[in-house]
């Protein structure tokens, strides 16, 4: 059975959003990234998906990665993801470190139909009665987006480091 499937992204005209932070013990971050996804975007745990977490303990700097998802079902038809990645190197003796976060967000609408009557009732449905829908969803997903962009570098300004006694800022 075909379906109609848009994908939207969130954030255009850019595709993500990227954060760089030099703190102290950056690898907590692959611990509180999925906190910090659940309580700004109220997903139950369910819907928060741990992708892949890496190591590389073998030299030092200690290499990490970590990847998530979070999915939030508006109705039958459309989901909002949010896809966060991280990547950053930490000392093994003083425990400093810089991380790079990555945060997307895009919509997927899936209109399933079964014959070509239906796919044109569909497409007329779409157009004339959910585009609004859509638009709102698009909003909302954004405005939710920011706000955990805004979450994550708050909680990495607490975790800030010294560079030889300079601050160093972040972007």
């Amino acid at each position: 059975m075909p379906d109609f499937v848009f994908i939207t992204d969130m954030l255009a005209p850019q595709s993500e959003i990227v954060r760089e932070f030099y703190v102290h013990h950056p690898s907590k971050a692959l611990k509180e990234i999925p906190d910090i996804l659940k309580e700004t975007w109220k997903l139950k745990g369910s819907k928060v998906f741990e992708d892949k977490i890496k190591w590389d303990i073998a030299a030092d700097p200690i290499d990490f990665f970590g990847q998530w998802r979070g999915r939030d079902v508006k109705d039958s038809y459309t989901t909002i993801w949010i896809k966060i990645r991280c990547l950053g190197k930490m000392a093994v003796q003083s425990k400093v470190g810089h991380i790079t976060v990555w945060i997307e967000g895009f919509m997927e609408t899936k209109l399933p139909y079964k014959n070509i009557m239906d796919e044109a009732w569909k497409y007329m449905y779409l157009k004339l009665i959910y585009e609004q829908q859509l638009k709102d969803y698009l909003v909302e997903g954004k405005a939710k987006v920011l706000a955990l962009d805004n979450k994550i570098r708050e909680v990495f300004e607490t975790w800030k480091a010294a560079d030889e006694g300079e601050p160093r800022k972040n972007v």
